[in-house]
């Protein structure tokens, strides 16, 4: 029965009633009542349902039907799944979280910083576009273009980003 499963979730979460409850903004007495089935009113199950639910993770199936798994799937860490998707080691992943971490102005300043360091400043003859007349570009030197051209990109969009970010703060 339902009312087994609300009981089973309470448990597994280590609740009272009254802390479970608290968690559903509902009193001990009604919790008492929906793990008796002593609910009446259709209305207020189907709502209580769909927060108990919410609130602690449980597939609405699970709960209406005991069909499948109590909980739903962890969320995935984003960055760690792009992590180990690039196989990034520990300290790669660190410095990945930690730049996701930073205020969306102070990556967008990181990234015109990386620019100029990594594009301008260092005048890398392989990251200077051919002059024409030359032989055709090997493909590094293509590649060193394309990176060129997209650091370009890069450049612009994050200052779009920070112009707007301060017209919003303005």
């Amino acid at each position: 029965m339902i009312s087994d499963r609300i009981k089973m979730v309470r448990m597994k979460s280590g609740l009272s009633q009254a802390a479970f409850g608290e968690r559903l903004g509902v009193s001990r007495d009604v919790v008492n009542n929906v793990e008796n089935d002593r609910l009446k009113k259709p209305e207020q199950k189907e709502s209580l349902y769909r927060l108990i639910c919410r609130e602690f993770s449980v597939k609405e199936t699970w709960l209406r039907t005991g069909e499948g798994e109590m909980l739903l799937p962890e969320p995935k860490d984003v960055t760690a799944e792009v992590a180990e998707r690039l196989k990034l080691n520990d300290f790669e992943a660190l410095i990945l979280r930690a730049y996701m971490d930073l205020p969306q102005e102070l990556r967008n300043n990181f990234c015109a910083g990386m620019y100029d360091n990594l594009f301008k400043a260092k005048k890398n003859p392989a990251l200077e576009k051919p002059e024409t007349g030359k032989q055709a570009e090997t493909s590094w030197e293509r590649d060193a273009r394309l990176l060129n051209e997209e650091a370009d990109a890069v450049k612009k969009v994050g200052e779009a980003l920070s112009a707007s970010q301060h017209t919003k703060n303005a």
